[in-house]
């Protein structure tokens, strides 16, 4: 097989190492006779060959395009070039493993395998990304028909638009992507394109399944079964409304026939063994696998040698989720042991003695206790009805990073439960008597984040967040000590067609120490008015308003909830509390006062962009001007950074450098020092990163020993190394070095001992460019609210996923 792919130097050189892991991988495996690379017309190619070796590998044929490739190039140059051969095109991110030798003796002809991916995870393994809309790899026979595919790899909707091309020429579509592995590594989270990119027009979904679809099931007797695991498995009934788990509730919503009343194991959630089991009768055992678990890939994998594939819908939960259904079919006392955790289901299922103990493993929150919640505060409606919905909205909210609390009455906590996995807040006294409904008062939510001194996102229940977790952080950080209202847009089933909402908002962020002593009103959420008086409470104490106006906080459309009445009512409360009008209340008096009210915190709102400038860019803009300036470049690393800020007018750059193996090359407005900024002066040990996707890694070393980084990333440690020690504030008071205009800080996880050991230096700094994590990628790494706490006289001017630039606002 022959893989055609682009190739790219991203500006972000964790992007770029990926790349290149990706196609070391692809070397690696004996499937692909070659590679063809076609390089797009910003790459200079002889100095990639040179910087990178594994380019040169004889298996590797570099193609200069000229111009980023589409796939009529690679489907053009698969037909001219490559006729009889079987060919893969694939995304630059995208490696296959050994699951592409199962495509032998497989007839390709007028076929197109439209492939999705397997997400690479910060440990190694893959997780399936089970989505219709989504491949990200094509496979087929040259030469192959031609087809209408004039457009770029990467795009928005690209893949679904091939899709519906490739089948209206007449090839014959599947996903066989259950079978046939192509592996996703974006562990960094660079992206280089927006949703304003997206191909418009007609789409086709393919769904994923097997290369060969799996053996039909016998029609045998349920059989009785003995099992044995070690995680603490008990037996229930497949019944509506019994979980499926024994330490959290998933309650089951729907059964299929054939499977009610049966018994079945209740697993462990957030863990995972095999599990023997013994036929007592013969006859059928049901295994029950989640789409939704990380072991769903090999244990349908193996059920697909060994098993069949029932034709029963799948066993759903009220979570969302669900359970696809497979069978094993055995004589008495034949015995099974599948690889990972399943649900089995049978007529009668009875534990074998002498097993372990039960063992229960907790995953602790990312970060520990020292990584910075962030709440989610809402009240959940009891109703049935809109439960989907709104169980999307709780997803999206915890993509976030968000923390789930609802605030109800407790008279509906039992039905809430059924509906809803989240953390209940009881509020005893809610405004039914106002509304005639448990109708919390925004009051209560505000009251509990002042109480818990905490960040909080106030947000209607039907409200979907588009954000990952980095970026609500920044959001978060950018908006401190102020309030930030999320602008709403609205869709009737399809997001991507939403209108901004010209008139009500429904999602705040606001940290709880800025709405303490909020006055008493009956305002609530579910009914008018709230989502108006935040905003104006932050504006009259002239406290910053934020805005988030690009689309992030998406509703579906649906009919008014509340009457005109209870506007009225709601807007002369609104009145009452705020003070913003006189004796006439009528209809047409508060209409009047909303729109004067949303102008004021309008006018005065600070819009926040989408996405943070490069910090590259940021630094050329600030310091463009003429004039001395002096810059510190802890981790100089090789030079790359330290070369385009030393063209800066009137710049000193004092670049540190501890790592033997790097050697920045100098010039005559930089100096460079062999040493490691720590919080003490003398001699330390330097931990050496050693290799990298695939090569020689300089830039992981640390003075800190890793941790989490090795999971999080392919890099290898190795010897330690003895290397000079100095802190900052000996070091500028050596040199008797005043202000510092700009601090660039890649120290791999020493930015405590950084600041430590610069108290005074910190001080007589300007701005701050600094990593963090929260996953502490190395041994007592201090998290992103420890490095504030460390630096109350800075705020956040900007945020990326790994980085922070910081603004010491004494020098304002």
């Amino acid at each position: 097989m022959i893989l055609l792919t682009g190739l790219y130097e991203d500006a972000d050189p964790r992007r770029t190492a990926e790349l290149l892991e990706c196609l070391r991988r692809n070397l690696e495996n004996e499937h692909l006779e070659e590679i063809h690379l076609f390089a797009e017309e910003s790459l200079e190619v002889e100095r990639f060959v040179r910087d990178y070796p594994v380019l040169a590998a004889p298996r590797v044929r570099l193609f200069e395009r000229g111009r980023r490739v589409k796939y009529a190039d690679l489907f053009a140059h698969a037909n001219e070039h490559l006729r009889g051969r079987r060919v893969i095109i694939a995304n630059a991110d995208i490696y296959f493993d050994e699951t592409l030798a199962r495509l032998e003796g497989h007839d390709l002809a007028g076929r197109l395998l439209c492939l999705s991916r397997w997400d690479v995870q910060p440990d190694g393994s893959v997780r399936f990304f089970d989505h219709p809309s989504s491949q990200d790899a094509w496979v087929f026979q040259a030469p192959i028909r031609e087809f209408a595919c004039d457009f770029h790899l990467g795009l928005p909707g690209c893949d679904n638009r091939l899709a519906w091309e490739a089948e209206r020429a007449g090839l014959a579509l599947s996903n066989p992507s259950r079978t046939l592995r192509a592996c996703h590594l974006h562990l960094s989270g660079v992206r280089r394109y927006s949703e304003g990119q997206r191909l418009h027009g007609p789409t086709r979904p393919v769904h994923a399944g097997f290369l060969d679809p799996p053996r039909p099931a016998p029609a045998l007797a349920c059989a009785s079964v003995a099992f044995r695991e070690s995680m603490g498995y008990t037996v229930g009934r497949l019944e509506a409304g019994v979980s499926s788990h024994n330490n959290e509730p998933r309650p089951f919503s729907s059964i299929p026939k054939t499977l009610a009343g049966l018994e079945f194991t209740q697993v462990v959630s957030m863990s995972a063994s095999p599990v023997e089991v013994e036929f007592l009768t013969s006859g059928k055992l049901y295994v029950l696998v989640g789409n939704d678990w990380d072991g769903y890939y090999p244990a349908t994998e193996w059920l697909s040698e060994h098993g069949f594939r029932e034709n029963l819908p799948q066993v759903e939960t009220r979570r969302g989720t669900g359970f696809e259904v497979w069978s094993l079919a055995g004589e008495a006392g034949e015995r099974f042991v599948l690889p990972t955790q399943v649900m089995l289901a049978a007529e009668r299922l009875v534990r074998n003695n002498g097993r372990r103990a039960p063992t229960f493993r907790v995953t602790a929150r990312r970060g520990g206790a020292s990584a910075e919640p962030i709440y989610a505060l809402t009240s959940l409606p009891p109703k049935p009805e809109s439960a989907g919905l709104v169980r999307d909205s709780i997803d999206s909210w915890r993509r976030a990073g968000l923390e789930v609390r609802a605030f109800n009455h407790p008279s509906e906590f039992a039905q809430l439960r059924k509906l809803y996995d989240v953390d209940l807040v009881p509020v005893e006294r809610t405004t039914a008597d106002v509304f005639g409904g448990h109708f919390v008062p925004i009051k209560a939510m505000l009251d509990w984040a002042a109480e818990q001194n905490a960040p909080a996102l106030l947000v209607n229940a039907d409200i979907q967040l588009g954000l990952e977790e980095w970026e609500l952080k920044r959001l978060r950080w950018l908006s401190d000590g102020g309030l930030c209202y999320f602008v709403r847009y609205n869709h009737d089933g399809d997001p991507r067609r939403a209108e901004r909402e010209r008139y009500g908002i429904d999602a705040f962020l606001f940290h709880g120490r800025d709405v303490a002593e909020t006055p008493d009103s009956f305002l609530s959420m579910g009914k008018p008015a709230w989502d108006y008086w935040l905003p104006h409470m932050f504006d009259a104490r002239d406290l910053p308003v934020y805005a988030v106006e690009f689309p992030a906080g998406f509703h579906h459309n649906h009919t008014l909830r509340w009457s005109w009445d209870e506007w009225h009512k709601c807007a002369k409360e609104f009145a009452r509390i705020t003070g913003e009008m006189n004796d006439d209340q009528s209809f047409e008096a508060c209409v009047a006062m909303f729109l004067r009210v949303r102008e004021r915190f309008d006018r005065r709102r600070v819009a926040l962009p989408q996405s943070p400038r490069p910090i590259r860019q940021w630094v050329q803009k600030t310091f463009r001007a003429p004039g001395p300036k002096t810059f510190l470049e802890l981790g100089a690393h090789r030079g790359d950074d330290t070369a385009w800020m030393s063209k800066l007018p009137g710049v000193t750059i004092h670049a540190f450098e501890p790592d033997p193996r790097n050697n920045p090359k100098m010039r005559h407005n930089v100096t460079l020092h062999r040493a490691a900024v720590s919080d003490r002066d003398g001699r330390g040990l330097l931990t050496l990163s050693k290799e990298g996707w695939g090569q020689e890694w300089t830039h992981s070393s640390s003075i800190k020993r890793p941790k989490n980084h090795l999971q999080r990333f392919p890099v290898t440690f190795g010897e330690a190394v003895e290397v000079k020690l100095l802190t900052l504030d000996t070091f500028c008071r050596e040199r008797g070095l005043g202000v510092i205009d700009f601090i660039w800080a890649d120290i791999q996880g020493a930015e405590g001992e950084m600041i430590r050991g610069a108290r005074q230096s910190l001080a007589r700094t300007r701005y701050l460019y600094t990593e963090y994590s929260d996953e502490e990628l190395y041994e007592g790494q201090a998290t992103l609210r420890e490095i504030l706490e460390m630096l109350p006289g800075f705020r956040v001017l900007e945020l990326w996923p790994d980085d922070v630039l910081l603004e010491n606002t004494e020098l304002k």
